[in-house]
């Protein structure tokens, strides 16, 4: 919105007032008085203009945090049924030998190690009716969650294929389960 001065050197630098269009012609120049009122007229314009703006993205706010809402609901109840179901521990701890234990302990450091989270075998943002399927939901290290996300070794971080992903995966939940869960994958 322009101040007053602003408005005022508006209209006499460009012969019309920033809120009209280019095509107003006015018989005689506006005086102070009528510039004031005009710019009167403005304000309460701009004003109303800005409520209207602020109350329509207040109210896409309210929407969208209603939507995480009803989300994040489902998804903390997904997760408390995951976390309870695996013990609150990392699956893929488990199903590592000794060496490659080992070797995991080296390449990663102990607080991603430590820090467990609800891993999608089957990622949520391409398979997303499956987002909140518990079977689809493993808990794993925020260290292996990172890497498998990222189509990277969970040993030893270094690039993997999406087989190579897929089958540390198949370890993880076993062959069954696996299959199982692409077959729903592609179901819809």
């Amino acid at each position: 919105m322009l101040t007053r001065d602003d408005y005022f050197d508006y209209y006499k630098s460009n012969k019309r007032l920033p809120n009209e269009s280019y095509l107003t012609n006015r018989s005689k120049p506006l005086n102070d008085n009528q510039l004031q009122s005009k710019y009167e007229k403005y304000v309460k314009q701009e004003n109303h203009k800005e409520a209207k703006r602020d109350a329509d993205f207040k109210k896409r706010v309210e929407e969208a945090q209603l939507k995480e809402f009803k989300e994040d609901s489902l998804w903390s109840t997904v997760k408390d049924i995951v976390y309870k179901r695996d013990m609150y521990s990392c699956r893929f701890e488990k199903i590592l030998s000794f060496e490659e234990l080992k070797l995991y302990e080296k390449n990663f450091p102990k607080f991603l190690r430590e820090i467990i989270d609800p891993a999608h075998v089957f990622g949520k943002g391409a398979y997303p009716h499956q987002k909140y399927e518990v079977d689809n939901i493993m808990c794993i290290s925020r260290a292996a969650h990172s890497c498998l996300d990222q189509n990277r070794d969970p040993v030893t971080g270094v690039s993997i294929s999406l087989k190579e992903k897929n089958d540390w995966w198949k370890r993880i939940i076993g062959e069954a389960a696996y299959e199982k869960l692409r077959l729903k994958s592609i179901e819809k």
